[in-house]
Parts: C-alpha cells; sequence; structure tokens
C-alpha cells in the first residue's frame, strides 16, 4: 500500500478547450471491501507489449497503482493500441478464489488509437467488495500464443453512492476522481467526446511522472 497519497491534477476541457477545474485524481484510497491487493503492478517490459517490433507497444489506461474502485457491474477497460496489427483480443475478468471466471473475445476497431471494452451483459456482475484481476491479452495471429501482449489491472465494485448519484457533470467527474472510481471516470471522459478521454490521459500521465 502506498504510503504517501499521490494527487494528479488534470485540467477538465469542454468543447471550447476552456479550461474549467483540475480534475484531482486521489491515488490512495481505503477500499470499503477486500483489503488493496499486493503486488499490482504488471511485469513485462514495453518492448513486450506489441505484436511486431516495428508497432508502437500498447498500453492500459490505469492509475499508477493499477487498482481503482467501479460501480460499474461490468466496468470498461480503455486500452491504447496505435497502429497495431491485432485485430482481436481476449478480456479476462477473474479473483483470486477461482469463484469467478469471465472470458470475451472482442474485437478492435481498425484506425482507432483508444478503445474500450467491457464484459457482456450475459457474465456475471462482479460481485460488490471483493477484488478483480482483468487482463487484455492481444491475438497477433489467428490464435492466441503464449508470447502474446498481456495488459492487466485490478478493480473492485462498490455499492451505488448516494451522493454520486444526486451529482452530475463536472462535480461528478470531481467526486469519482477523489475517492477512488477511476474507471468510471474514464467512462465519464468518454461520454464527453470531443477528445477529452485522450487528453485526459495524456495530462495525467504528465502528472503522474512529476510525482515518482
Amino acid at each position: 500500500m502506498f504510503e504517501t497519497a499521490l494527487l494528479s491534477i488534470v485540467p477538465l476541457l469542454l468543447a471550447s478547450t476552456e479550461i474549467i477545474t483540475p480534475i484531482i485524481y486521489e491515488e490512495v484510497f481505503e477500499p470499503p471491501g477486500d483489503d488493496r491487493p499486493d503486488n499490482t503492478r504488471a511485469g513485462g517490459s514495453r518492448n513486450d507489449l506489441a505484436c511486431n517490433a516495428d508497432e508502437p507497444p500498447i498500453q492500459a489506461l490505469l492509475p499508477v497503482s493499477q487498482y481503482a474502485l467501479t460501480r460499474q457491474a461490468r466496468p470498461e477497460i480503455f486500452v491504447q493500441l496505435t497502429d497495431t496489427s491485432a485485430n482481436s483480443a481476449v478480456l479476462v475478468f477473474e479473483d483470486r478464489q477461482a469463484d469467478y471466471y469471465e472470458r470475451v473475445v472482442v474485437s478492435i476497431p481498425e484506425g482507432e488509437s483508444f478503445v474500450n471494452w467491457s464484459l457482456p451483459d450475459s457474465a456475471a456482475a462482479l460481485v460488490v467488495g471483493k477484488n478483480y484481476r482483468w487482463s487484455v491479452s492481444l491475438i497477433c495471429d489467428q490464435f492466441l500464443r503464449p508470447n502474446d501482449p498481456v495488459l492487466s489491472g485490478w478493480v473492485q465494485r462498490t455499492e451505488a453512492d448516494n451522493l454520486l448519484l444526486n451529482l452530475d457533470g463536472e462535480a461528478y467527474a470531481q467526486a469519482l476522481a477523489a475517492e477512488g472510481y477511476w474507471y468510471d471516470l474514464l467512462s465519464w471522459f468518454h461520454q464527453q467526446k470531443d477528445g477529452q478521454l485522450e487528453t485526459f490521459w495524456q495530462q495525467y500521465q504528465v502528472s503522474a511522472e512529476a510525482f515518482e
């Protein structure tokens, strides 16, 4: 668990590109259910995260800790995969007790730099208060191979917060960031269109690097 809080300040940009209020994402929070998992940092190097040597590495949109909260039963996972030659990937959610395992093959839209996937409605919902590890494996050829690129992260689903339910717009985004709801925050930015998700991610990376 982190000993000090890491605050990442990211301006919220509207379609007019006017800076309204900084979004402050709180890296350190107390999960309401299971304790924070150990060793949430993913292994591997950037060289392992592409199908071919001439492709840029894929990257999951994750906070520094690679662990965050969600209010979604089947949270969206966002990945940056500019110019990948892969056409599909495997999305998996599982828990440490092997009580839950859901796997689905997802398509990669052609020409998209940022993509998002979630489990289908037919998949079992995440249980409130439990930690889950998710992974995204690119299928570089016709079939998934052991050496294909893999991204992973951690998430815990929580009960719907009455305070969050009563907020909207910028106030809603501010509350998500302040309480560790990274996955919901990305979904919110994605819904705003106008490249706000990309802008948020770029500025978050800059601010996070400044604290390392």
